[in-house]
């Protein structure tokens, strides 16, 4: 069994959720065969979206700092449920230099979507706009697997976003579904929660498509790895 580390605070909502579906993916009966996890919640990260929209400061040595803390920590694996925020995945691997395993959140939902709808299938991701700038996904799937909502659609899912970041889940609820019923007219085979807040509204909702919630998948992941399961 490793010690798993959480680069988290991005945001802190959506951390917990993230703990929450660790837990869960625990297969286990009792407090001794959960795992030892240490998170580093640490919202003062500033803002992913801001920066890549060319305003804010530079959140990268923030990130950097929550990994060196956590492996000094001892941490053998360590993960970052924040899509956004995986803008500098590669960096952070370059930088980690195999002092622990990274567990990269985009990789790991291209897996999970390759093997359970192929590798034809039309996803739309609702992100950040820091997501859709940065070409976070782009980087990991063929563009012709990719849908990004309009502008106005665009708007509304960082409206959204920013909402459930303030606490106001249940306010959100209508808004999300009427985003939905827009959203459906691209005619996508797969929904992506591709920023760890929308995980949480999915509870509230019943939407009739196939929806990745990427929290989850990342935490099953985790999970594996940490018991070394895989």
């Amino acid at each position: 069994m490793r010690t798993l580390g959480i680069i988290g605070g991005m945001g802190p909502f959506a951390t917990l959720d993230f703990f929450k579906k660790m837990l869960n993916a625990s297969d286990v009966y009792v407090d001794q065969e959960h795992l030892h996890i240490l998170i580093d919640n640490y919202p003062q990260i500033p803002d992913r979206t801001d920066f890549l929209s060319g305003r804010g400061e530079n959140p990268y040595p923030f990130i950097l700092e929550s990994t060196k803390k956590l492996i000094m920590l001892n941490c053998d694996v360590l993960c970052m449920p924040c899509n956004t925020a995986h803008y500098w995945a590669e960096q952070l691997k370059r930088d980690i230099n195999g002092d622990a395993i990274f567990i990269d959140m985009i990789e790991t939902v291209k897996d999970y979507i390759y093997q359970n709808y192929g590798s034809n299938k039309k996803a739309l991701i609702i992100g950040t706009n820091g997501l859709v700038i940065g070409k976070v996904y782009d980087k990991y799937f063929d563009s012709s697997m990719l849908i990004y909502p309009e502008n106005i659609l665009q708007n509304k899912i960082m409206t959204i976003i920013k909402l459930i970041k303030a606490g106001k889940l249940i306010e959100t609820v209508n808004d999300f579904n009427e985003l939905i019923t827009n959203l459906k007219r691209y005619r996508p085979d797969i929904l992506v929660t591709a920023c760890t807040e929308i995980p949480l509204i999915l509870p509230f909702i019943k939407p009739d498509i196939n929806i990745v919630d990427t929290n989850l998948i990342l935490a099953k992941r985790a999970v594996e790895v940490a018991y070394e399961r895989i």
